[in-house]
């Protein structure tokens, strides 16, 4: 069940600032609980199946989700006091537009008990 609360995320790409030819992905999710664990579930297979994937929307391997949690950050991390995560991803040699989509949803580790729960919708960002 998505919650009601507002719970936030947007993927873009961007040129870099100092060289045209590389590009960086940013990640913002905005309206988590206050100092909350978020994994935020990516996948570039089956693009397009959100909302309607098995994993809260989208049609995410199980070997890419142990892949994201094993490698932790920028998939999993812990949202500041305001509930908020920002990232960069510096992406070399390839120029805006990537040509990729990606289908993504925010699921939060619950506090007390460690249960995911999904924090947000399941969406597909072309980037």
């Amino acid at each position: 069940m998505v919650p009601t609360i507002p719970f936030d995320h947007t993927i873009t790409c961007l040129p870099n600032a100092t060289n045209p030819m590389d590009s960086d992905v940013l990640i913002d999710i905005l309206g988590g609980t206050p100092n909350g664990v978020v994994y935020l579930a990516m996948t570039v297979n089956n693009v397009g199946s959100a909302p309607n994937g098995w994993f809260w929307g989208i049609d995410i391997t199980l070997q890419e989700i142990q892949a994201q949690i094993t490698v932790g950050n920028p998939w999993i991390d812990v949202l500041d006091a305001s509930g908020s995560f920002s990232i960069s991803l510096p992406i070399p040699g390839v120029p805006c537009p990537l040509g990729i989509g990606i289908d993504a949803v925010p699921v939060e580790f619950l506090p007390v008990t460690g249960v995911l729960s999904q924090a947000g919708p399941a969406q597909t960002w072309n980037l």
